[in-house]
């Protein structure tokens, strides 16, 4: 994976992304160079991981991005539950966003992404802003359900997802170093709720 770091003269991980990928250049600073990633999201990356291109139309144009207002695309829920619980019990990583380790938003994005070719910021903010809102009652599978540790105050997303006991979430923990999967209830039982939206409209929600 392409590391991006928050400065240019430090390792303290912003987000990665898997390559190949196109990605706008804006300076070089020594070893680093300023870029863009698909997601929008900037900071620095290594010269030595980066190789010249002249596309001759923007690559990005193509890419589905969510809206702030709408459910959009067109996704597999079934690709997202089998993407998801595919990595479970992998480790939590700060920034991360790889199948390997990634933090609680790189996950959602990196899942939705793959299931329905929408992509969602990387930030648990911005992807906070992106989608249908959805009341507390109506959370179902597909959404994403965003709260608060108690204790950290850190905002937290996870996806829902069905399962024959009815809806689960499965989230990358910091407090468990994992990404694990449990019930909705005991989800919103352990953190205090933000809200909830449906970027996606699943076609087999």
């Amino acid at each position: 994976a392409v590391d991006l770091h928050r400065a240019d003269d430090a390792d303290d991980l912003q987000t990665q992304w898997t390559p190949p990928a196109l990605l706008r250049s804006f300076a070089d600073r020594g070893p680093r160079a300023l870029v863009q990633l698909p997601d929008g999201t900037v900071g620095w990356v290594d010269r030595e991981r980066l190789g010249d291109a002249s596309p001759d139309a923007d690559p990005w144009a193509a890419i589905q991005r969510g809206s702030r207002t709408d459910a959009v695309g067109a996704g597999s829920l079934t690709t997202a539950a089998q993407a998801a619980r595919a990595r479970l019990g992998r480790p939590y990583r700060w920034g991360g966003n790889t199948d390997d380790a990634a933090d609680c938003s790189g996950f959602v994005q990196s899942v939705v992404f793959q299931a329905s070719g929408v992509l969602l910021p990387k930030n648990t903010k911005d992807q906070r802003a992106t989608g249908a809102r959805v009341a507390t009652e109506d959370i179902g599978p597909g959404d994403l359900v965003f709260v608060r540790g108690r204790d950290s105050r850190l905002s937290h997303v996870g996806l829902a997802l069905p399962s024959p006991a009815g809806t689960t979430v499965v989230h990358s923990c910091l407090s468990r170093r994992q990404i694990l999967e449990e019930s909705l209830g005991d989800f919103l039982d352990r953190y205090d709720f933000l809200g909830a939206r449906r970027p996606v409209a699943w076609t087999d929600a």
